[in-house]
């Protein structure tokens, strides 16, 4: 179960994407504030990285790879939709 305010997010409109990444001891809510600042200019799309946004325990068979490969596929409709991709991570 996810913890409320953790989830992942999409919205915003704009011929460019940006994909926030939340940091290690975090999730999307960090991001959430600059994307909806940024939503009327940007597609902006937030992920929850494997793990996240639940009790630390799940967190220990996670991986920086796992991580890397959910990024790589989060950006896939990201370039199909935007003429430009920016990453925007903490």
């Amino acid at each position: 179960m996810i913890i409320k305010g953790a989830e992942p997010f999409e919205f915003g409109e704009g011929s460019a994407g940006i994909l926030f990444i939340h940091g290690w001891t975090s999730s999307p809510r960090e991001m959430r504030f600059l994307a909806q600042s940024l939503q009327n200019r940007y597609r902006c799309k937030g992920i929850l990285l494997k793990g996240h946004g639940q009790t630390p325990d799940d967190l220990e068979n996670t991986t920086w790879q796992g991580h890397l490969e959910q990024i790589k596929e989060a950006l896939i409709p990201l370039k199909r939709d935007s003429e430009k991709i920016f990453l925007a991570g903490l």
